[in-house]
């Protein structure tokens, strides 16, 4: 189809159209990926960060596909893949992967704000933690192998994710599985391990490369390890409505077995864990909140706050998803307050509001996040002298901060489905009354 007597313009058009039959084919191949196995498609796709390993990966699938057609067709037909345009891949798979869908409550919202330092442990060395009026308490806390951590928030945000793809909200009757598997590999290029091997010039290279791979999985697998243990340590005390009525969980364990076996986490939740979690409301987890250094428990904790909020139906509905005070945002974070600063040498700026606006940095960084600022109300925008010249703590402190999650979930069909449902069923009250009253 390409000889040499085409003019260019010939040639630019048939590129193109070639381009675009690529780019559905790709997307098609993502469809049957995702069908068959989700796990492969996410080993496949990986994180954000490595969209150049990604493109490379793509030029694998395709180049034999551009051979065999150029075969075919006497032609010299190429394209430059790390120049290669976007890939349009669905709205829908796209944020299959990157919101992922989990049951919440209050429970499971307070425990990543936990830490050692508000703690108080007992003579045979169990650990307590009482924040939001939920108590947590860690058996034999100084022999465990770990610390309260996100990181354990995060492998427990992961298991009722696949818990929650398992079993559909609803009765207690309709638990299918308590188990939960998923692999090792996968979590961590989820949580931002480079376990991928990549391509090498020579068979030495090739050997250390595979060992690279080897020690960093197994270093991952051993930090997953102090996370299952940290989990099955755990036993959780509250008080909490669920759909509308009042219940008193006491001492709940959260799993009763874990295991790390051929490259796969199992993780069983207690029947009371999971017969708790099939009741709560579902909201949408960012998948990029895995990547949040452990060390930045600050960042992951705003985040997950946000996430909460923004797939929050009423917030949603009444136009506020996208903002959130400052002071309800330092109240998820172990910053400290005004109290521990004040007459210090370094004032609230330093020590609250800069590691506060760093946190948030963070989030943008690792694309949880695509844009933050400070807002008067309905989100409109301040200019940058009002937002660098708050007069005092309590003002900045009580001013909204107007967020923008990365790839959002998009809740306008479901919404106005349960509003015509709402509608309808008012309605039918009405003609119901109306009959009663004749």
């Amino acid at each position: 189809m390409f000889d040499n007597e085409e003019n260019s313009n010939n040639q630019t058009t048939m590129e193109q159209e070639i381009t675009e039959e690529l780019t559905a084919y790709y997307e098609k191949v993502i469809e049957l990926l995702l069908k068959i196995n989700r796990k492969s498609y996410e080993l496949y796709l990986k994180t954000p960060h490595n969209e150049r390993e990604n493109r490379e990966k793509l030029e694998k699938i395709f180049r034999p596909i551009i051979k065999k057609f150029n075969e075919e067709n006497s032609s010299d037909f190429d394209i430059d893949f790390l120049d290669f345009p976007s890939i349009s891949v669905s709205t829908a798979l796209t944020e299959s992967l990157n919101q992922l869908t989990i049951f919440h409550g209050k429970a499971i919202d307070t425990l990543p704000i936990m830490n050692s330092r508000e703690a108080t442990t007992n003579f045979v060395g169990d650990l307590t933690v009482i924040k939001n009026n939920v108590k947590l308490v860690a058996e034999k806390f100084n022999s465990l192998p770990g610390t309260l951590s996100i990181s354990t928030h995060k492998l427990l945000c992961k298991a009722i994710s696949v818990f929650t793809e398992q079993n559909h909200a609803g009765k207690t009757t309709g638990i299918k599985s308590y188990e939960v598997n998923f692999p090792l590999k996968e979590y961590a290029l989820q949580c931002g391990y480079d376990v991928e091997e990549h391509d090498t010039s020579t068979p030495e290279e090739a050997e250390q490369e595979k060992k690279r791979v080897k020690n960093t999985l197994d270093n991952f697998r051993k930090k997953v390890k102090k996370d299952l243990e940290m989990l099955y340590a755990y036993s959780l005390t509250w008080e909490e409505k669920v759909k509308g009525k009042l219940y008193d969980f006491d001492s709940m364990r959260i799993i009763g077995r874990y295991s790390i076996k051929k490259g796969i986490i199992s993780v069983e939740f207690t029947v009371s864990m999971a017969e708790y979690m099939i009741q709560l409301t579902q909201t949408k987890y960012s998948a990029a909140l895995f990547s949040i250094d452990d060390r930045k428990p600050n960042a992951y904790n705003i985040g997950w706050k946000m996430a909460t909020h923004y797939n929050n139906d009423n917030n949603l509905i009444v136009g506020t998803a996208n903002l959130l005070k400052v002071k309800t945002l330092l109240a998820c974070t172990s910053l400290p307050d005004l109290e521990t600063v004040r007459g210090t040498e370094h004032g609230w700026i330093d020590r609250i509001k800069e590691p506060f606006e760093s946190a948030l940095d963070v989030l943008t960084k690792n694309r949880v996040l695509a844009d933050w600022r400070y807002s008067h109300s309905k989100g409109v925008e301040m200019t940058d002298t009002e937002a660098t010249n708050f007069e005092s703590y309590e003002d900045w402190a009580n001013t909204l901060l107007y967020f923008e999650l990365k790839d959002p979930h998009d809740h306008t069909e479901r919404l106005a489905r349960n509003a015509d449902k709402k509608k309808e069923a008012k309605t039918k009250r009405t003609r119901k009354k109306k009959k009663s009253d004749e």
